[in-house]
């Protein structure tokens, strides 16, 4: 079986181009990308934090003790402020309200998914309708996704574990010895590996399974169940389809960034701002939605997620599972 991966990118973009500009309707583009805003409110972008370098003279240099000062009084101030009750209550509020507004932002980014393949599936344009059919399988999806994210708890213990003894050790007048410098550097690799691992296999659920979910009307089980031996009979072209998407993904980042600086930023503006951006990047976002399912309906037509063309007011049958396994 011959695998490409240059034709369904091409597939996918001539059925972002059918959709949003044969012909051109801007209602369109507001509405699926609404349906795509939703769907990515479970997304979330690294920050970069700063440290600062936590070698320091042992000597009696006077700004050394003077910075030695500071922190113990910021340290007595926490300490102190900590030690009020209504300071922790708030602070318990506060994480408490953060999870409750995580958890409702997942659950809504778990049905948006299926609106918005929905509408690349078909060419169109809707919220309610998709939104009120795939419920069960938008529940599954956020119940799969609660219980994998607990799976990032160990990479961040390799990190942070290491991390904390480190710099406690410091805080507290101890040298940074090179033992825990390595053991620190070997904990944030492993943990980042492992890190980047995961978040693999949260992208292929997101960019295989959630199809499937949607082609069978199946819960995330059932479909990993029947996506899981085609990944593991095929794992090479599944490892190569992912170089082959972090390529095209970075020229897409690239090509963004010089329209952006190309408009005088006016681009770049419009690019962050919520919602907006998501409707000023549709050409990408939908593209990039369409590519996982057009990779897989190479397989064979057991693999096929999106219908043949047809007019969007005719009933579409759900489609029958396979009788027979594919041939792998």
């Amino acid at each position: 079986m011959n695998i490409s991966y240059t034709e369904p990118l091409s597939r996918s973009w001539e059925r972002m181009k059918s959709m949003l500009f044969r012909p051109f309707q801007i209602e369109t583009w507001f509405v699926v990308g609404f349906s795509e805003f939703l769907a990515g409110l479970f997304g979330h972008t690294g920050s970069l934090a700063k440290l600062g370098n936590p070698l320091r003279s042992h000597g009696s240099h006077p700004m050394d003790v003077r910075a030695e000062q500071a922190l113990d009084r910021v340290r007595d101030a926490v300490l102190k402020m900590l030690e009020n009750p209504m300071v922790l209550a708030a602070i318990m509020a506060g994480v408490i309200l953060l999870l409750m507004v995580g958890v409702a932002l997942a659950w809504v980014s778990a049905r948006a998914e299926f609106v918005f393949i929905d509408n690349v599936a078909h060419r169109r344009a809707r919220i309610t309708e998709p939104w009120r059919r795939f419920g069960r399988l938008g529940h599954s999806l956020f119940l799969w996704r609660a219980v994998f994210s607990f799976a990032f708890i160990l990479p961040l213990a390799f990190m942070l574990v290491p991390f904390a003894g480190t710099m406690m050790n410091v805080l507290h007048g101890g040298p940074l010895a090179l033992p825990r410098f390595a053991a620190m550097a070997i904990g944030i690799g492993c943990g980042a590996a492992f890190a980047a691992v995961l978040a693999w296999w949260a992208w292929t659920m997101d960019t295989f399974v959630v199809p499937l979910m949607y082609r069978y009307d199946e819960n995330a089980t059932q479909a990993w169940a029947r996506f899981w031996p085609l990944l593991r009979g095929r794992p090479g072209s599944f490892f190569a389809f992912t170089v082959f998407y972090v390529v095209v993904a970075i020229a897409a980042g690239i090509a963004a960034a010089i329209v952006g600086f190309g408009t005088c930023c006016i681009g770049l503006v419009l690019m962050i701002i919520p919602y907006i951006g998501n409707v000023v990047l549709l050409p990408l976002t939908l593209t990039s939605r369409a590519l996982g399912p057009e990779f897989l309906a190479q397989f064979g037509p057991e693999w096929v997620v999106f219908p043949p063309a047809i007019d969007d007011d005719e009933p579409v049958a759900p489609p029958q599972p396979p009788t027979t396994q594919p041939v792998l």
